[in-house]
């Protein structure tokens, strides 16, 4: 699925009916803040795992994500996407 903004992912987490293994966000998103997103993917869906990307992995940026270790910055290669997929825990 591929929302056009936070508060169709929202509408699409709260429909439910498909499962999300990983949940991939840009950190920045128009209408509400990914974290926003993010939290409530995490509180409807507690077993998927929430990746963050961004163009800009500014200090100002980084501080909006709790965990950095799910922050990567683009572009990357498919390749390199795949092999961030599969670190994530619960990913697989």
């Amino acid at each position: 699925m591929r929302p056009a903004g936070s508060l169709e992912a929202i509408a699409l987490l709260e429909e439910g009916g498909q499962t999300i293994d990983l949940w991939l966000t840009d950190v920045i998103m128009p209408e509400i803040s990914e974290r926003v997103v993010a939290d409530v993917c995490k509180t409807l869906r507690p077993h998927g795992a929430v990746f963050f990307m961004s163009d800009d992995v500014a200090p100002a940026i980084l501080a909006t994500v709790r965990c950095q270790d799910t922050l990567r910055q683009r572009p990357f290669s498919e390749k390199e996407l795949l092999a961030i997929v599969h670190s994530i825990p619960g990913s697989a």
